[in-house]
């Protein structure tokens, strides 16, 4: 007669048991990055308050606002995608409502904080194959450091 042994229940059990485990710690692992990827995102709102002529040059006043989860930075602010520090006599201001400013890039996005930007560009500069006169619509982009351009059309008055 041949003896034919077969598992034991209690190292089913235990076998089971550990596996149900390794996969709970698996899931737990994976949910948990899934939500700190959600928690440090990027979003910038951007809005125009203003844009007028002011001896010369158009002035134009924006509003960015962080409202992700993590610190954002504006690197570049490009008109007609044309950096603005390429552009003859152009200038840019900023000033947050915690008090920090500035008058270059980068320009720190606190979350929740709106910060004021100001530009100054000179009638008549060249820029992006146009000349910057009365009438015409500019594009302007805030680039952040993670490449994400923040984009709105300004008409010159």
């Amino acid at each position: 007669m041949s003896s034919k042994r077969g598992i034991s229940p209690v190292i089913t059990t235990v076998v089971i048991t550990a596996v149900g485990i390794a996969i709970a710690i698996a899931v737990i692992l994976w949910i948990t990055g899934i939500a700190g990827s959600f928690a440090n995102y990027e979003k910038v709102e951007a809005g125009l308050h203003g844009c007028w002529l002011e001896e010369g040059s158009f002035k134009i006043r924006t509003c960015l606002k962080n409202t992700g989860g993590s610190l954002a930075r504006i690197s570049t602010v490009l008109v007609n995608n044309v950096p603005i520090e390429d552009i003859d006599g152009a200038r840019l201001s900023w000033v947050s409502e915690n008090g920090e400013s500035g008058n270059s890039v980068p320009i720190p996005l606190n979350t929740g904080v709106n910060v004021d930007v100001d530009l100054t560009l000179p009638s008549g500069a060249s820029c992006g194959g146009g000349v910057l006169t009365s009438g015409v619509i500019i594009s302007l982009s805030f680039r952040s450091s993670n490449n994400i351009d923040y984009k709105m059309t300004v008409q010159l008055p």
